[in-house]
């Protein structure tokens, strides 16, 4: 059978791992391969449905945050029900999409009821419709592209008819040049109701299909079918060794004919007649040549979709960052191709109903894989920089940007800049505060004349203050003695290292251990024993006239925490 590996089947099986892949008729036969080993590799056959992973993958960042959509009440309807069936419009366009990453194009009908109520409010909102690449029969384009008519196979009733749309109207006939009119209707939307969706950008603008992203990966993933297939009848030909017996003459030939070989009997065999028995085994390296041609295919797969950084080579920081530029940067174009067909989808919803679209559609763009905690700690750094509140400002509008996505419309977001640009710098504020709380305090008073207060003060005798001065410094000398002398000097500790154990031993206390095992430090340090509180000496300090005796205060260990100061008599001095 021959194989059409350009066709929408084929590539939708290679998604769906249907069709051909799961009853082998996608296996190429070898030249001189029977039909029977044909059928039974057929049977055997196993298909690694790589594609629909990597499909999957991509549609997963594609939608993991919904569109951001400014709009009003009827677009909001739409969105709850896109198809007339009750289907979100999300959940149409992450279909849509799908079918366009395997066929490069889907076309998308924005059509309306035929039948309507009498008022607005009961009138039907316009719905989806799909069709494949495939089904596209016949086209007319202007010079920029622009669709003036369009014609798509469909069923009806079991039987092919062609449905035609223009600028002006519809018509289903039986024959794809509109003859044979089965029905027809007019509208005034002045342009074709049907939107191309990409998966990205036609080599040509004016195209109407963009090639199968999945195409090449199809391709490999077709082409591991077959290997494996080969593999596996490999194994079941050769993996079973040989027993070779000896014989000596004819009769024993014939005698061992009709020999059954299990694990529940035995066999004898004449050690002085030739040799004994033994298995012949086939080589390992077709089997190990067969091994290596699949991992290199996996390792294809992979790179083609730009996925080098999820395979089983270990990448530096630089190279994982650069594969995965061009993976954001792959994504990132889908992305745009579906947010310009849902922009189109909208527009002809509000012709159907006679309105301009006034609302915003944005999808996300950026599919990077940072650590949202990285990301906040670089923030802070860069703020405490001080390198100005326009930069910081607009490091937390990144910042909020990252971390809300498109969960919030745009215009909350303009809000959120807002609120950023009222706050000012509050960095530089608050620094700002801390320098004038440790400055000397400002007192805001009337100017005085200093030659009138001069002239109005008595003047005051100094010279008493000189002895007071002369025994508060000997008093705090005393005080310095009366401590230095309570502590006891500390002893050098001794250090001994026998690995992975550093004991750290200082006298008078217990010692510790630090233990080493990479990649973990423990230290363990004994708990001090309370050290017993001595009485102290009090310390005697004349101050000139009266003696004046400070007592030490220690705590349990015996630090010293204070002083009392008490009148000495005459035997304390």
């Amino acid at each position: 059978m021959a194989i059409d590996r350009t066709s929408d089947q084929f590539l939708l099986d290679a998604y769906n791992g249907q069709g051909g892949f799961a009853t082998g008729e996608y296996l190429i036969a070898h030249p001189r391969e029977t039909e029977t080993k044909l059928e039974r590799r057929q049977a055997l056959a196993v298909y690694p449905n790589f594609v629909r992973k990597i499909v999957d993958v991509y549609m997963g960042f594609l939608w993991k945050q919904a569109p951001n959509r400014e709009h009003d009440d009827l677009y909001g309807d739409f969105l709850a029900n896109a198809d007339g069936a009750g289907t979100k419009l999300n959940t149409l366009l992450f279909c849509y999409q799908r079918l366009a990453m395997i066929l490069g194009t889907v076309y998308v009908i924005v059509d309306k009821p035929q039948q309507q109520g009498q008022t607005r409010a009961e009138q039907a909102l316009p719905y989806l419709a799909m069709r494949f690449p495939g089904q596209l029969v016949d086209e007319v384009k202007d010079a920029a592209g622009t669709w003036q008519s369009v014609t798509f196979s469909e069923l009806l009733n079991n039987k092919t008819v062609y449905r035609t749309y223009t600028l002006t109207g519809w018509r289903v006939s039986r024959n794809p040049d509109g003859s044979e009119v089965i029905e027809q209707g007019d509208y005034t939307l002045n342009r074709v109701p049907v939107v191309r969706l990409h998966i990205a950008k036609p080599l040509n603008p004016i195209d109407s299909r963009s090639q199968s992203w999945v195409y090449d990966l199809a391709i490999l993933n077709w082409d591991l079918y077959n290997t494996r297939s080969e593999l596996r009848e490999l194994f079941r030909a050769q993996t079973f060794a040989i027993l070779a017996l000896p014989v000596t003459d004819d009769s024993e030939r014939e005698r061992l004919k009709d020999l059954t070989i299990s694990t529940e009997n035995a066999l004898t065999y004449n050690p002085s007649g030739g040799g004994e028995p033994s298995f012949i085994a086939p080589p390992a390296d077709p089997v190990e040549l067969y091994m290596k041609q699949i991992a290199d295919t996996v390792q294809d797969i992979y790179r083609i979709a730009n996925l080098e950084f999820v395979g089983g080579v270990q990448q530096s920081g630089v190279a994982t960052a650069f594969y995965f530029q061009q993976t954001n940067s792959s994504m990132g174009g889908m992305a745009e191709m579906c947010e310009s067909a849902e922009s189109d989808i909208a527009r002809l919803v509000y012709l159907w109903q006679g309105r301009e679209f006034n609302g915003n559609i944005s999808y996300n763009n950026e599919f990077n894989m940072t650590d949202l905690a990285q990301a906040i700690s670089t923030v802070m750094d860069t703020v405490t920089l001080g390198m100005g509140s326009k930069f910081d400002k607009a490091i937390k509008k990144r910042l909020a940007k990252q971390v809300l996505g498109n969960d919030i419309c745009g215009t909350d977001m303009e809000a959120i800049g807002q609120e950023i640009d009222a706050q000012g710098d509050l960095y530089g504020d608050r620094l700002a505060r801390e320098g004038l709380a440790s400055a000397p305090a400002a007192v805001a008073a009337e100017p005085v004349e200093l030659s009138a207060t001069l002239e109005s003060t008595p003047p005051v005798d100094l010279s008493g203050l000189d002895s007071r001065m002369d025994a508060l410094e000997t008093a705090v000398d005393g005080v310095k003695t009366a401590v230095t002398a309570g502590l006891q000097a500390q002893p050098a500790p001794n250090i001994t290292v026998e690995a992975p154990v550093i004991n750290v031993t200082v006298p008078e206390q217990p010692p510790a251990q630090i233990t080493v095992e990479a990649p973990v430090v423990n230290v363990t340090v004994p708990e001090a024993q309370p050290v017993v509180n001595q009485p102290q000496q009090p310390v005697v300090i004349n101050t000139g006239s009266n003696g004046k005796i400070i007592d030490l205060v220690r705590d349990a260990n015996g630090a010293v925490t204070g002083a009392n100061v008490r009148e000495s008599n005459s035997n304390e001095n």
